[in-house]
């Protein structure tokens, strides 16, 4: 690869990013302030903290004539939703039987 192309992950890579709470500290302040946890936090707990799939990531609110680019994948990421697949009661059950598919509402995007 020459100094000229740029690494074809870089921009994936950067705008999966985005879709954390570590990119949104300021929204997920404002949630820990008024009591709450993020969507992320519940979902780690309720996997145990367990290898989590998440599905949709790249996905944006319908507002392209309101935000551009970087701004709309910054503060739409995922559309506010988590859709997500992983191990619930794994202590419980077999790994196969413990896979579930989770959707969370993630409140910290637009907040």
């Amino acid at each position: 690869m020459s100094d000229q192309q740029e690494d074809p992950y870089a921009g994936l890579q950067g705008r999966l990013a985005k879709t954390t709470d570590e990119a949104r500290a300021a929204a997920v302040a404002k949630r820990h302030a008024g009591g709450g946890r993020t969507a992320r936090e519940n979902l780690a707990d309720l996997t145990d903290g367990g290898a989590v799939s998440e599905y949709g990531q790249l996905a944006v609110a319908a507002q392209r004539t309101r935000r551009e680019g970087d701004a709309l994948y910054a503060e739409t990421a995922a559309d506010a939703v988590i859709t997500a697949v992983g191990a619930v009661n794994a202590e419980l059950f077999s790994i196969e039987q413990s896979q579930t598919a989770l959707i969370i509402n993630d409140y910290t995007v637009l907040a």
